[in-house]
This record gives structure tokens, sequence and C-alpha cells, in this order.
């Protein structure tokens, strides 16, 4: 189907900016293998056969499907996995359990984008229900980051079905995320959690009332008495922070030149660094640097503590 051609009972065209489909390689549009986005806004817009899709309709309204829309031509298999660097957190009730994923993807954004997953909820009201919360206030399932900011926490919210316990937990954290320290604060009880994949957190609550559930939980990747982040850098090009002995660095040039300079002025390390976000562990000994990064126009300096 060619998305571009399908419209609603009043000829209005679909233009959802935030649909995605895979396809592997098509004749039409000459596309590669991979998820692709489909608007209606676009022409060239193919959902492939046998390939399921959901529609979010605000009303009552018809789809119309004309033959003009059906075009033939094209492989549509599978054959890419998920995200490299995510985690995964779960929370379980009696036998019941649902999940929630954060993974990093350079593109993307605070904000709700076509890289997220709205959270859909259950029809069975035993189970709880987990999602995280975009920057704009929207409920996902999988919520994409552009990077990992120390300073930033991450809204959780749940759906509880009875007055009881209940269970968090990280079932998975891979690449970036592996071996991070993820934390989690409970804003009701006010205390702080630091979660590991043997490690959950256990609490009780009280029934969600209403279809939505609570945002009673904030994901940090560091504890709110921090004091190894001396500095950081916010700039719309280049975003650096230091924890755990290692610089994080998020750039959208090319060629970014990174020095670690020791009180002295000398130039300790050097490394490169293309568009996108990498990190950096530092054995140097302990002492007081300064961190240089120079991009396309722009240096900015940050001051990190060795430990």
């Amino acid at each position: 189907i060619e998305w571009s051609t399908v419209y609603d009972a009043n000829d209005n065209m679909l233009a959802d900016v935030h649909a995605y489909v895979y396809v592997r390689e098509t004749v039409e549009g000459d596309q590669t293998e991979g998820y692709k986005p489909v608007g209606g806004d676009l022409a060239d817009q193919f959902i492939a056969a046998n390939q399921g899709f959901m529609v979010k309709a605000t009303g009552q309204n018809t789809l119309q499907f004309p033959v003009d829309s059906r075009v033939h031509g094209g492989e549509f298999n599978k054959n890419e996995y998920g995200p490299t660097d995510h985690i995964t957190l779960r929370i379980h009730y009696a036998q019941y359990f649902d999940e929630t994923t954060i993974y990093l993807k350079p593109e993307s954004d605070f904000d709700r984008d076509r890289y997220d997953a709205l959270k859909l909820f259950g029809y069975n009201d035993n189970i709880p229900q987990l999602y995280t919360m975009s920057d704009d206030d929207r409920r996902l399932s999988f919520n994409a980051i552009p990077f990992i900011d120390e300073d930033h926490r991450i809204p959780m919210g749940a759906k509880f079905p009875a007055d009881d316990e209940y269970t968090l937990s990280l079932v998975d954290a891979k690449g970036q995320f592996s071996g991070m320290e993820i934390y989690i604060h409970d804003m009701l009880t006010g205390e702080e959690t630091l979660l590991s994949e043997t490690e959950p957190y256990i609490f009780t609550a009280e029934s969600s009332h209403d279809n939505t559930g609570s945002t009673r939980f904030e994901i940090g990747f560091t504890p709110d008495d921090a004091t190894n982040i001396e500095d950081a850098t916010k700039t719309d090009k280049i975003r650096a922070w230091f924890h755990a002995n290692t610089l994080h660095v998020l750039t959208i040039d090319n060629n970014t030149r990174i020095e670690i300079i020791d009180i002295n002025g000398r130039t300790m390390e050097t490394f490169h660094q293309n568009k996108g976000q990498q990190a950096y562990p530092l054995q140097l000994t302990a002492g007081v640097y300064l961190v240089r990064i120079t991009g396309a126009g722009s240096t900015e300096t940050i001051r990190i503590i060795q430990q």
C-alpha cells in the first residue's frame, strides 16, 4: 500500500510523521533495508504486504484504500535486530509483569518523535502497566533519547491493579548502558535505589483507579548527591559531562578534537570524534584537569576531577 494515497472519509490526507515500517529493498522509491518513515504528506511511502499497522483516531472516521494505493514488487524480509544501547525496566506483580525500554538514538529528541513508541494500555486489569514520559508529557513504551545526560531525569509512571507490593527491576542493560549506574527515585517515599540486574526495588502502591496511572518515579544516571561532575557544557553543538572517571561527549560536528590538559598546561590525552556520542574512560593520576573540545567554529572547556 502506498500510504500517501490513503484518505479518510473527508478526503483528508493522513500525515502522522511518527509512523514507521520495515522495508528491505523496494523497486518503488529505491529504499534500502531498515526501518523507514511513512507519512501521508510524502509520496512513495510504502507499507509492505503482511505487515500489520495501527491507526490512532481522535474520533469516528473511516479509512479509504483506493485501487491505485496497491503497488507491487520488492522484498520485505525483516533481518535487523533492535537497538544496541538500551535499558529495559520491568514491573512485576503476582504472575504478571510489564516492561518499558529506553534506548539511545542520536537523531532523536527528549520530546516525543518518530523513534518513540506510544504506550498502549492492555485490557487485563490484573496486569500492571509501566511507561516512561517524554519531555512533552507523552507516555511511551519505547523511549529514544539522543544521549545519556547525567543531569536529566526521565519520569516513569505505572498503573497499579491492586493495593499491594510490587517489584521494579532492571532486566537488561546493553551497549553504553552496560555497567552504568541506574537510579530509581521514588517521588512518593523520597527513596532512591541503585538498580542492578540482581537487586530490584520493592515497594507498595495503591490501586490506580483511572486508566493512566501516576508518574511516581524518576530514572537517573547519577545519584542526587553526585559531586564528581564538576562542570558541564551544553551548547547547541557540543554537550560534555564527566562521571565515574569517564568523559562523555556528544557533538553534531565531524572531526571534533578533544584534549585532556593538566594544571601545568600539558596535553595528556587527545581524541578525535565524529558526529554522535562517545564515552572515554580516563586513566589519569588523581587531580584536576581541563577538557578542551573543539568543533566546527566553536571551542568549549570544562573542568573535571579525576579520582
